[in-house]
């Protein structure tokens, strides 16, 4: 899987007094690209109107320092070109805008995660970030920075999580006062980026924290075992019966780490936690893979059965059943299975976060 990537903006835009933004898309733009347009405005009242075709991901406003910011994404269509014009509502402050692109993103509905803001309109001379938080591995996450003031604005520093940095060079118009910037940070896995500042000028600002969902063959989620939960009487390949989930927590199988329930099983049972991973919004392609055989060929009948729960921490049968499989008579041969869950079976999903997987062994 790889994270979304900052790939370009079209050139920032601003006015003194007007109802409409005219605001350049980048120079290049694809089908299933991620068009995030960014908009500033030095006066509260208004309202910027919903281009058509774009969702509302985020919106801070601040009466006593009169400055309001709205972030809108949409996934690109391709036929993107020129400029896109913005209405603004008029008034008699300024207003600026800047549309920046992000490829290898998420291009279906929830394609942003992690919303959150920062500053509010104080008059500081020290710009802080917007903390974001992620659900998932391999996220973009981004900073909207929006400064009335004219100072040169930098990366932010001191942040723990990630590394925020200047993605591309800040529009400024010293005359009117409006200063937009992106900052970018990947985020491999679940966590929070938080804690990151730069001097400015005093002016007032607002930062918008969002980020950005990976897409395409990419966005595809393999949440291994990353702790046990309940051992009871498994073991793994060497006889130990701790940290069992690093025998079966491989991306690509192999038969020389496993785990095993004791000899002529009887409802035998252990439980592990799954990674964390972020909602995909789909109700199709949830599928559990695994592998099971016995030791010995003939002797005892052996069924294997696993189910896979949401919460109920470290006890075994405990959460919400989300769905159960079994197969019976297994092979003394390791035979890879794939169970597929169904359409509401996977909608009951509701924390990619909190899910377990228990394994049973029974004889006959």
């Amino acid at each position: 899987m790889a994270a979304p990537v900052y790939s370009s903006a079209g050139a920032g835009t601003s006015v003194a007094l007007d109802t409409t933004l005219s605001v350049a898309y980048p120079a290049t733009v694809a089908a299933g690209d991620l068009l995030l347009l960014h908009v500033m405005l030095r006066e509260s009242g208004h309202t910027v109107t919903t281009p058509t075709g774009w969702d509302v991901l985020a919106s801070d406003i601040d009466n006593t320092f009169s400055i309001i910011c709205t972030l809108f994404g949409k996934i690109a269509a391709g036929t993107e070109t020129g400029s896109l014009a913005v209405d603004v509502g008029g008034g008699a402050a300024p207003y600026g805008a800047r549309i920046y692109k992000i490829t290898g993103n998420q291009t279906t509905a929830g394609y942003t995660e992690g919303v959150s803001n920062s500053g509010i309109g104080d008059a500081s001379a020290t710009v802080t970030d917007a903390g974001v938080t992620t659900t998932g591995v391999d996220r973009l996450a981004l900073n909207f920075v929006a400064v009335n003031g004219t100072a040169g604005l930098s990366s932010f520093t001191g942040e723990t999580g990630g590394d925020w940095t200047e993605a591309v060079a800040e529009y400024t118009d010293a005359t009117n006062g409006i200063q937009l910037q992106l900052q970018t940070a990947t985020i491999a896995s679940a966590g929070t980026i938080n804690g990151g500042s730069f001097t400015g000028d005093g002016g007032q600002y607002i930062v918008i924290g969002i980020a950005v969902l990976p897409g395409g063959a990419a966005a595809v989620q393999s949440l291994n075992p990353s702790a046990d939960s309940v051992d009871g009487t498994w073991t793994n390949e060497s006889g130990n019966n701790t940290n069992l989930y690093a025998s079966i927590d491989e991306d690509t199988a192999s038969n020389t780490d496993y785990i095993r329930s004791v000899l002529s099983p009887s409802t035998s049972g252990c439980r592990v936690k799954l990674e964390t991973g972020g909602d995909p919004a789909s109700s199709t392609g949830h599928k559990i893979k695994w592998r099971v055989a016995k030791d010995a060929t003939g002797g005892q009948t052996i069924g294997m059965t696993v189910k896979l729960y949401q919460g109920g921490g470290n006890v075994q049968g405990a959460g919400t059943l989300i769905a159960s499989f079994t197969r019976a008579n297994v092979s003394n041969t390791f035979t890879d299975f794939e169970e597929t869950l169904s359409g509401g079976e996977a909608d009951s999903i509701t924390n990619y976060g909190d899910l377990y997987l228990e394994f049973f062994a029974n004889a006959t």
